[in-house]
């Protein structure tokens, strides 16, 4: 009888002891899983190269449709529901900046509809262009698919506009595109350095197209 109860005991022991196991690892499973998806929705975590291999590959997309002005496949690549913010400097206006869903871009492409953008550095006066006017000298000015330099989640170069990228998108990833000097030998073409970047926040398991920004050489 002796020797029947303790084989009982030990049966009963070892059975609550794979329960607490079970119990714990599943503990653990969770707080790994909560973890990955901190890790993935949070971009300002990211290290230059930890962004660089989650978004290398969607900015590469994005700024090859910019370089074609393809708006069609530039649609897919927009947040579904924030859409995709215009800011023509390094200062975002969220009251300000023009703001379009991704379903709008290509009608925009192909519209003679002049837009007021925010206002030229210096005098003030409002931007207003096309939309495909507007890719032309604040998004695509130039060939930034073979900029000089990029680089992620860092600043290049800044203007002497208040740069607020990271108060408007705090757990964005963003990639800078940059020039360091205008084209030619001229006197100004130090002064005449610019940068476009592109800013991504995650939404459903991707990373999507939510501002881009450009900045350059201001008074």
């Amino acid at each position: 009888m002796i020797k029947q109860g303790i084989i009982v005991l030990l049966l009963l022991c070892t059975g609550n002891i794979g329960v607490q196991s079970e119990g714990l690892s599943n503990q653990l499973d969770n707080r790994t899983v909560i973890w990955q998806q901190n890790e993935e929705t949070n971009g300002d975590e990211l290290t230059p190269e930890e962004a660089q291999k989650v978004i290398a590959s969607r900015a590469e997309q994005v700024i090859r449709a910019l370089k074609d002005s393809n708006m069609k496949k530039l649609k897919g690549l927009v947040h579904p529901k924030k859409g995709v913010r215009f800011s023509p400097d390094a200062t975002i206006q969220v009251n300000g900046d023009l703001l379009f869903k991704g379903k709008e871009l290509e009608q925009l492409i192909r519209s003679d509809k002049v837009y007021e953008w925010g206002s030229y550095d210096g005098s003030g006066n409002p931007i207003k262009l096309t939309f495909q006017e507007y890719l032309n000298s604040f998004i695509y000015d130039r060939d930034y698919a073979n900029a000089e330099r990029k680089a992620y989640n860092q600043f290049i170069m800044h203007s002497s506009s208040t740069d607020n990228l990271r108060e408007i998108y705090p757990h964005a990833i963003f990639v800078e595109y940059n020039f360091s000097k205008g084209v030619g030998s001229s006197d100004i073409s130090e002064l005449m350095w610019s940068s476009l970047r592109i800013i991504f926040e995650y939404y459903k398991g991707e990373w999507y197209l939510v501002g881009i920004s450009h900045d350059h050489w201001t008074i």
